[in-house]
């Protein structure tokens, strides 16, 4: 059975008919124990957080293309330095 585990079977499952709990790296612990301390509202901020991040991350173009909408913008190919006011 160990030799067997090696490939990914789970031998308390086997042996018992229970699952294996999940283990988490550190980085995983800590954002499940802090998520789980978290008010409501910070819960929904972090999910929000991760949404955003992984669709944008699907969603920009590759190479180096940029889409710009709305009104009222601005667009340097390097810097850009504005004066109010004049």
């Amino acid at each position: 059975m160990a030799a067997l585990s090696r490939f990914g079977l789970d031998v308390q499952y086997v042996v018992l008919g229970i699952h294996s709990p999940e283990t988490y790296n550190d980085d995983e612990q800590e954002l499940i124990t802090r998520f789980r301390a978290a008010s409501l509202d910070v819960k929904n901020a972090v999910i929000g957080a991760l949404k955003g991040a992984i669709s944008e991350k699907e969603t920009q173009p590759s190479g180096r293309e940029l889409n710009i909408s709305g009104g009222n913008n601005r667009i340097a190919g390097r810097d850009y330095n504005e004066t109010k006011g004049r």
